[in-house]
């Protein structure tokens, strides 16, 4: 029998997201199918035996849960619809949070009390998902089979909460396994080259006791080399009892979970004999030996040696990560780096933010260990995170969602997939509640575009609250960065706006960190009236974002000047006025170490004609002894000079007159130079015919440092993340190799080369990447022309 059930959403997978997607609909009058293939509610977040994290704010429900589940000290406090604050917590020891797990059956009791007092939830276990019908990006209906019978489910909206994103799989939406290469989202921490492969492992958490009645017989158990000395001992401490996360000392793979589930399990509760035994064997043999009791051997306390293998072990895998569903936007490493307040959360759409310290898992490097010491936190995550591409009605919650895999390391606790569930749940019950059948809202192109008003009321109280949250977390929680800044003087910025708020926004952001004492701001006129509105909005923005006491100076133009001689303009009014300073254009958000270098080196190298810049970016890892060092090469995203370098700047210049002065085939090498020359004949001949004015800048400012034999400093650090590819016309490409790469720390002091000379070593390989790059954006070209 096929029964045919209608439904106003559909949410499948019954754990942290799936349960708190359900929760949002709590007291709504729509209707809810919630599914689960296992037996038993929760999922991983109930009967992995997980240790379950409340750093900082909690959604209401989590903390109304945690609130009846455990007595003072672990109580919240104040009002549940306003307040997700937990009582342990303070700005002073905000950075520590609580971890504790519980009995679970108490908890599934708990979860069924809550949800099936609900009269418009329905909850199906038990249920797999066999076929999906699709139309168009929608999907229309799911197939489940339970306990042998069809069941055929439709709803206007559905919510892939799986840990596998089954639902989105099989109804065709792109998905991700393991790990991308680092050219796919610009990471430094992903590896150089993708491996679906590389999934972190799964564990199963098993129980110790001192009670013999209560153990295994491990007599006739030999551990074998498939087992590790991986993992921790752990006391719970609202229960007391001691359990044992073995981490990837079973010898149980990522693979094995995704190809066979069952068997998996099976060979993880085996194996947990071995592990136990074999780490037991060597702490007794180090307590014979004389050992103190309390002393940690790799991160066992010898006298644990005492504890007997409990036949209680946890009914699910802590399984950490398996598919992930391909959204509109993908969480990536320079999204963690970037911590959320109450500007970037309208900006960026946040509705969930990571709010415990970044712990990227991964491949052992030295650059992992300290992106991980940086304790980087709290950060926000866009709506556009939980919705597939290509969708009309499904949104994703969970560890399945839309992020990066090192983005991924550190967003899928069942804290962080319980927000994800909350906020997609209460986005679908807006769309409900605005009677809508699709999710918003549609680009010609076929692409979707969440408008910034659906989010502002997703954000707000009566839906996530999360803009409370982000207030909480800035009043409470984030520790203002302290200046680090040592010079009395800070040093003038010109920040270069147009049209984009966005990512204006988000460059003002960095610079408030630094509040400089003389902002300059300067924005091209527009193109048509339409766009008139779109570059007053942006000014309106940037300036009623200059919350810090500084002289603020203008320099808006009524005509658009193009993007050759509207930057230039702006860049000479800034050197007429200071002496030395800062250039941003709006899509280049700098590190505070920016601000720092240059606090020290542009007084240092005032007066040193050769030197005319400062490389703020460091785009192909110029690696070097000291801090910086000298090359050629000027790198303009995100650079500093000198009123003096400036003045020998010149917007029309005579292009075979300074090719004369620069000898290009006496100064680069020979299939440089020719590529160079070619390249810029053209780029002066096509705007000439077509434009009848130059559309660029950059080239003559590069080829008057060439003919003067200039230098640019080159910092080792890179302390620009370009945010602008994929928004402007000049960089179309989102996946360009150069889109947002992370900042990289600056060590201070600074070391400062011994001479004022060109690096021969670091010149070349600025050169080897320039062509890497140049003949990508080629190909890019042409493969955007031939579709």
């Amino acid at each position: 029998m096929n029964e045919k059930m209608r439904y106003d959403i559909c949410i499948a997978g019954a754990g942290a997201a799936g349960i708190f997607a359900a929760y949002a609909f709590l007291s709504s009058n729509y209707s809810v199918c919630l599914i689960d293939k296992q037996s038993r509610l929760g999922g991983t977040f109930a009967n992995a035996w997980i240790n379950n994290w409340i750093p900082e704010p909690n959604i209401p429900p989590f903390a109304e849960l945690y609130d009846k589940l455990h007595v003072p000290p672990y109580q919240v406090y104040g009002d549940y619809a306003k307040s997700w604050i937990h009582k342990k917590f303070s700005r002073n020891d905000s950075e520590n949070g609580l971890a504790f797990s519980y009995n679970s059956e108490n908890f599934i009791n708990l979860l069924l009390e809550k949800l099936n007092a609900a009269e418009n939830i329905y909850i199906y276990l038990n249920a797999e998902i066999k076929e999906i019908s699709k139309s168009d990006g929608c999907i229309e209906s799911v197939k489940l089979l339970i306990n042998n019978e069809e069941k055929n489910i439709s709803a206007k909206f559905f919510i892939d909460s799986t840990g596998d994103a089954v639902l989105c799989r099989q109804a065709g939406f792109s998905s991700i396994l393991g790990a991308e290469a680092s050219s796919v989202y610009g990471e430094s921490l992903a590896p150089n080259v993708g491996n679906p492969d590389m999934l972190n492992m799964p564990s199963l958490i098993y129980e110790l006791t001192l009670n013999p009645d209560d153990a295994e017989d491990l007599s006739s158990i030999i551990a074998a080399d498939s087992v590790s000395f991986d993992g921790y001992v752990y006391t719970d401490g609202v229960t007391g009892r001691v359990f044992v996360n073995p981490l990837s000392g079973l010898g149980v793979s990522g693979k094995d979970v995704i190809e066979d589930y069952k068997t998996a399990y099976s060979l993880a509760v085996e194996r947990r004999k071995q592990h136990w035994k074999k780490v037991r064997d060597e702490l007794e043999k180090m307590h014979l030996a004389g050992e103190h009791d309390d002393k940690l051997w790799k991160g066992w306390k010898v006298g644990q040696y005492k504890y007997l293998l409990s036949k209680n072990y946890a009914p699910m895998l802590g399984v950490r990560e398996s598919y992930r569903v391909k959204c509109m936007k993908m969480l990536t490493q320079n999204d963690l780096t970037r911590q959320i307040n109450s500007i970037t959360a309208k900006s960026e759409h946040f509705v969930a933010c990571g709010n415990h310290d970044v712990d990227m898992h991964g491949f052992g490097s030295q650059e992992i260990i300290d992106f991980n010491n940086k304790k980087l936190r709290p950060y926000g995550v866009p709506l556009e995170c939980f919705i597939p591409e290509g969708s009309c009605n499904a949104f994703v919650a969970g560890r399945c969602a839309g992020y990066s895999h090192v983005a991924a390391s550190s967003f899928r606790i069942n804290k962080s997939a319980a927000q994800s569930g909350w906020a997609v749940g209460n986005a679908v019950r807006l769309l409900c509640d605005m009677d809508k059948t699709y999710l918003p809202y549609m680009t010609k192109d076929g692409r979707f575009c969440v408008e910034d008003g659906f989010v502002s009321i997703l954000q707000s109280e009566k839906y996530t609250g999360f803009l409370n949250t982000v207030t909480y977390l800035e009043n409470n929680v984030l520790k203002p960065e302290k200046s680090i800044l040592t010079s009395k003087r800070k040093i003038p910025v010109l920040l270069i706006i147009f049209n984009r708020s966005r990512q204006a926004l988000l460059t003002l952001e960095a610079i408030k960190k630094y509040a400089p004492d003389e902002l300059y701001v300067a924005g091209d006129g527009w193109r048509t009236e339409e766009e008139k509105l779109v570059c007053e909005q942006t000014r309106e923005d940037v300036l009623a974002a200059i919350t810090w006491d500084c002289n603020v100076h203008t320099l808006f133009q009524e005509k658009n000047l193009g993007c050759g001689l509207g930057p230039a303009t702006a860049i000479t009014w800034f050197f007429d006025h200071v002496s030395y300073g800062i250039v941003l254009e709006d899509d280049n958000v700098p590190s505070l170490d920016a601000f720092r270098v240059c606090e020290e080196l542009l007084p240092k190298y005032e007066k040193t004609d050769k030197v005319k810049m400062i490389n703020l970016s460091n785009m192909f890892h110029i690696r070097s002894n000291d801090s910086y060092t000298f090359i050629r090469y000027p790198e303009i995203s995100g650079w500093a000079s000198w009123a003096r370098a400036w003045k020998e700047f010149r917007y029309d210049l005579d292009l075979n007159a300074v090719l004369k002065k620069v000898r290009p085939y006496s100064y680069f090498p020979f299939f440089e130079a020719f590529m160079r020359v070619r390249l810029w004949k053209r780029a002066w001949k096509n705007d000439l015919h077509k434009h009848k004015r130059l559309t660029f800048w950059d080239y003559q400012w590069s080829l008057t440092m060439f003919a003067s034999r200039g230098l640019c400093i080159q910092c080792t650090a890179n302390m620009i993340s370009n945010i602008g590819f994929g928004s402007g016309s000049h960089c179309p490409d989102a996946g360009h190799p150069l889109s947002a790469l992370p900042y990289e720390p600056m060590r201070f002091p600074l070391s400062h080369p011994s001479d004022i000379k060109l690096d021969a070593k670091s010149n070349g390989r600025f050169s080897r990447k320039w062509f890497c790059i140049f003949f990508y954006n080629i190909f890019s070209k042409l493969k955007r022309l031939s579709k």
